[in-house]
């Protein structure tokens, strides 16, 4: 079986600007949508986007994470953004995984501190719920990236330009070393949307999956990977 996994993020209710890819077909091949958080900003745009995620087009399983600027998915909590999503076919994950067709699927809103926004903590608070990552896990969902993954501001007077977690890219050389980690997507840093790296051993690749530049203009595109 194919798992063919188109990443997005970072749309900021701006989803329906999106030039969507056409899911491949076959009997061996199923599609994933994942979006690694930061789509909605009031109820309105909250309800819009999770009508438009859960009728895309040609998806057999849709999972989401949220982000630092989905605050309501902070205030409703987990239990009720799970149920919620649950009813309209999205898989909402929270520290949370999910197997489908055999690969493993980790999900985690968190990200490094910047401004006074949703699932943001120090560095150190946030290896507590990167150590929540299991070892098996095959692609993994963040939505802030690893430190030198996809975390590269370009603006100047900054002392370092990657601002990725530093826990969470030790964790993930972890995750590495195991040789399961196949794939890890996040996004939050618009700087760097639509950015690969793979790992110098070529078996795990990482993707900035935003839609959003610096300036919040929608002009990024999805990317589909093959697992």
């Amino acid at each position: 079986m194919k798992l063919m996994v188109t990443a997005i993020s970072d749309t900021h209710s701006r989803e329906k600007k999106i030039k969507m890819p056409t899911p491949k077909t076959g009997h061996n091949i199923k599609n994933v949508l994942v979006h690694a958080g930061d789509f909605s900003h009031s109820q309105k745009t909250f309800d819009d986007f999770l009508l438009w995620f859960s009728e895309v087009p040609g998806y057999d399983y849709r999972c989401l994470i949220a982000g630092n600027h989905d605050e309501l998915v902070r205030g409703m909590g987990y239990n009720k953004m799970r149920q919620i999503c649950h009813t309209l076919g999205i898989i909402y994950l929270q520290d949370s995984g999910v197997e489908i067709e055999g690969v493993k699927i980790w999900g985690s809103p968190w990200s490094n501190v910047y401004g006074d926004w949703a699932f943001m903590a120090n560095d150190f608070e946030l290896d507590q719920h990167w150590q929540k990552i299991p070892d098996d896990t095959n692609i993994l969902v963040t939505h802030g990236p690893g430190y030198g993954m996809g975390d590269e501001v370009y603006q100047d007077g900054i002392e370092d330009n990657h601002v990725g977690s530093r826990t969470l890219e030790m964790r993930i050389r972890d995750l590495k070393d195991s040789g399961n980690l196949k794939l890890h997507i996040s996004g939050h840093i618009h700087d760097s949307k639509g950015e690969v790296n793979v790992s110098d051993d070529g078996k795990t690749t990482f993707y900035n999956a935003s839609i959003m530049d610096y300036w919040f203009i929608p002009t990024g595109v999805p990317h589909v990977f093959e697992i």
